[in-house]
């Protein structure tokens, strides 16, 4: 995987988007 300074930011909001999305997940699933 490559790590550019120049990407960090545009690939930091869609990693919390998906994060948010599991999260939404495993709480439907657990009730």
């Amino acid at each position: 995987m490559l790590k550019l300074p120049k990407n960090e930011g545009l690939n930091i909001v869609p990693f919390i988007d998906i994060m948010l999305v599991l999260l939404a997940i495993v709480l439907s699933i657990s009730t």
